[in-house]
């Protein structure tokens, strides 16, 4: 550089503390802004780790004490019945991997992930079989890649997750079977791929997905048998391709619906047996390709479908126990469709 030696706006000076120029520099001065994770931005103790990690008992859990960050993936799994938590790993701040943990028998938190905020690609947590929920993770507030979340039998919660906003791929919940809420997932705005919440048998509603606007590829709500409402899904307005809302027999009305516009690909409605209409489609215009409603036993009211005005594909209401049959094909005649059109076996009595 062009000025005297000591100063610190130029790259490669030789000053020793607290300079902001060098990426990936080593000096002592914490909370520089040169890049993050390397060895002045952890706390002191801690220094990066490189490669990739397996923890399967104390042992490998001490061995990774130090680490404030980890250049690879970061798999936590079949730990054995004294490893109950993840304290040893207080420094751990940051992982340009995966995170996976699954298949462990007594770990009840993950308390010791306190300090990770940062995950580069995707967390895994599954078949834990004593995880009751995901506190540690509270820091987290970025993750690259997807979230999957499954077969934890006794998660109760998903509060850990609080400081997440977005998921860049997919994010799957599904057969953790006292999961009661899933509200630490309330501030997510946006899916980009898959969101599927499936065989979740205690979840009650979507209130945790209230900030959701729009999922880039499938929503999939299924096999929720004690969800009463889907009411907290009202800011959707987009479902890049398929929507299926099915099997969730305690479910009477689809209002969380409402803000739903446009559906790229197919949109299901079906085997909901306590199902008694679909006025939270009242918003929805185009659906791309099928459109099927069908083994709704209790279905009687189609008046949601007054704003549709084109089908891509199919139509098809079928077997719906309690529709009159004439009101269907009277509500469905101004629609364009482009395929065919099926309506039929459904068994309601029309009026005189």
């Amino acid at each position: 550089d062009d000025d005297t030696s000591g100063d610190d706006d130029t790259s490669g000076d030789d000053d020793t503390s607290g300079d902001d120029d060098t990426v990936g520099d080593d000096d002592s001065a914490a909370g520089d802004d040169d890049s993050t994770g390397d060895d002045d931005d952890l706390a002191p103790g801690c220094v990066p780790c490189s490669g990739s990690y397996t923890v399967s008992n104390a042992a490998d859990l001490s061995a990774l004490a130090s680490c404030g960050s980890i250049d690879g993936d970061l798999t936590i799994q079949s730990t054995p019945a004294d490893l109950v938590d993840l304290a040893p790993l207080a420094c751990l701040e940051r992982v340009d991997g995966d995170v996976f943990v699954s298949n462990t028998s007594a770990l009840a938190s993950l308390d010791g992930l306190h300090n990770l905020h940062t995950i580069i690609r995707g967390l895994e947590v599954h078949d834990n079989a004593a995880l009751g929920d995901v506190d540690g993770l509270a820091a987290l507030n970025w993750l690259g890649v997807s979230l999957h979340i499954y077969n934890n039998p006794v998660l109760a919660n998903l509060d850990g997750l609080a400081g997440l906003q977005s998921i860049s791929t997919d994010l799957v919940i599904h057969h953790n079977p006292l999961l009661v809420s899933a509200d630490g997932l309330a501030n997510i705005f946006i899916v980009g791929a898959d969101m599927r919440v499936y065989d979740n048998y205690a979840l009650p509603n979507m209130d945790g997905f209230a900030a959701l606007t729009a999922v880039g590829s499938d929503l999939n709500v299924a096999w929720n048998t004690a969800m009463i409402n889907i009411d907290g899904l009202s800011s959707v307005s987009t479902v890049g391709v398929d929507l299926d809302v099915a099997r969730n027999p305690l479910l009477t009305q689809i209002d969380g619906l409402s803000g739903l516009s446009y559906v790229g690909g197919d949109l299901h409605v079906h085997d909901n047996v306590g199902l008694l209409n679909i006025h939270g489609m009242s918003n929805l215009t185009a659906v791309g390709s099928d459109l099927l409603i069908a083994d709704n036993d209790l279905l009687t009211d189609l008046s949601g479908l007054s704003s549709l005005t084109s089908v891509g594909h199919d139509l098809d209401i079928t077997n719906n126990q309690s529709l009159c049959e004439s009101y269907a094909n009277a509500v469905v005649a101004p629609i364009a469709v482009t395929g065919f059109v099926n309506i039929y076996g459904n068994g309601g009595v029309c009026p005189p």
